[in-house]
């Protein structure tokens, strides 16, 4: 893989994996497993994070007529 100006990787048709010593290919690709879990972790965090108010306003614009506002936005909160 070679790196063009902007630094990104550019497929130069080699293999290297091939080329690499078994135990150092299996310890890269722990490397691999572990930013891609972290990545997974945090994408699900961001959409966690990003869904919540989203969410949380059609809660509160759910609010049953027979609760005031203000104890059902405590509850909510809660």
């Amino acid at each position: 893989m070679e790196l063009d100006a902007d630094g990104q990787g550019q497929d130069n048709g080699l293999n290297l994996w091939d080329k690499m010593p078994e135990d150092n290919t299996k310890r890269q690709w722990k490397f691999i497993e572990f930013d891609y879990a972290a990545d997974i972790k945090w994408a699900l965090k961001t959409l966690g994070d990003r869904w919540k108010p989203q969410k949380k306003a059609e809660i509160l614009a759910a609010n049953p007529s027979d609760i005031q506002l203000v104890e059902w936005t405590i509850f909510v909160d809660h």
